[in-house]
Parts: C-alpha cells; sequence; structure tokens
C-alpha cells in the first residue's frame, strides 16, 4: 500500500483491519475525522472511499467490527458512540450515561461492543452493546476487587512477599 501521502504533516490516520478491508480514520480535508476505506485486494490510498464523512462533532475513535462500524465522537467534553454499516448507512446509536466519557473495544466475538463508560455521577463500568437488541448490560466480571502487590523481601535473595487489600 503506498502511504507516503497519508503520514505528511498536513494528514494523519488510524489503520484498522477487518477482513478483507482496512479502514481509516484520516483527518485529511476533514479536520474533525472521516472514515475510509481500501479494499486489500487493491491496496491504493487514493482509490480510498469515504464511508463516514466529517460530521458537526470530532471522531475521535473507530473501532469495526465483523459487519458494523463503531465511531467515537468528542462533543466538546461528552462521548458518543454512533454505529454505521460499513457502506457507512446510519445503524443508531449506542446508549450511554448523560454527559459521559467513553472508550470501547471490539468484542471478538461478531458485532459487540465492549466500552467503558463514565460520567460525573457514575464511576466508570464496562458494558456490551448488542446491536441485535440494542441494548447494553453491564459487565462486572471487569471490577476491582482486590489489589495484589508483589514486593521483593530483601535486595538480591529471590524471595518475594504477597499482600492483597480487599475493597468493600
Amino acid at each position: 500500500m503506498d502511504t507516503s501521502d497519508a503520514f505528511s504533516s498536513k494528514r494523519s490516520a488510524k489503520l484498522f483491519l477487518e477482513g478483507h478491508t482496512l479502514y481509516l480514520l484520516s483527518r485529511n480535508n476533514a479536520p474533525r475525522g472521516k472514515v475510509l476505506r481500501v479494499p486489500l485486494g487493491k491496496p491504493v490510498l487514493a482509490n480510498a472511499e469515504t464511508v463516514v464523512p466529517q460530521s458537526e462533532p470530532r471522531s475521535k475513535r473507530l473501532r469495526p467490527s465483523k459487519t458494523l462500524l463503531y465511531v467515537i465522537d468528542s462533543m466538546g467534553g461528552p462521548s458518543r458512540v454512533r454505529v454505521f454499516d460499513q457502506k457507512g448507512h446510519a445503524k443508531g446509536v449506542v446508549p450511554t450515561l448523560p454527559a459521559s466519557a467513553c472508550t470501547a473495544q471490539s468484542s471478538p466475538h461478531g458485532d459487540n461492543l465492549i466500552y467503558n463508560n463514565v460520567s460525573y455521577l457514575t464511576p466508570g463500568a464496562w458494558y456490551r452493546y448488542d446491536p441485535a437488541t440494542a441494548r447494553q448490560r453491564a459487565r462486572h466480571c471487569f471490577r476491582l476487587h482486590r489489589l495484589i502487590s508483589v514486593t521483593r523481601k530483601s535486595h538480591g535473595s529471590g524471595q518475594y512477599r504477597r499482600t492483597a487489600q480487599r475493597f468493600p
């Protein structure tokens, strides 16, 4: 792939590979970000197709899944997660806490999205969004129940001491 133009001083892009397609979150001629698609069969950046055009909020992150694209936008502080199919047709918005921030990871299982959501009134938690039902579920398995620290008993002795502290 010819990427000489993609990373010049005026342009920047983040690359994601899904199946036989390369997706890019590009800021070239789109300071708020746009999503481009390049087929791996003909990987020429000049022929990249705009899948999700630039919009009013700034697109911060892109998370492709098996058949969907999740675009995380920054709206002056709060975040929103928009859902698109791979042709760029809008499919909705992931439900999040009001006035909150999101970080996300694509799930290795199909089109689900794993994301962290935190607001001023609600502590951060991990959620799983299922696009088939358009519902979110809290994933409590990620909560911190105890902190384990390992310290060396004495320098050079090779012995270690393990201490654990439980959280309510």
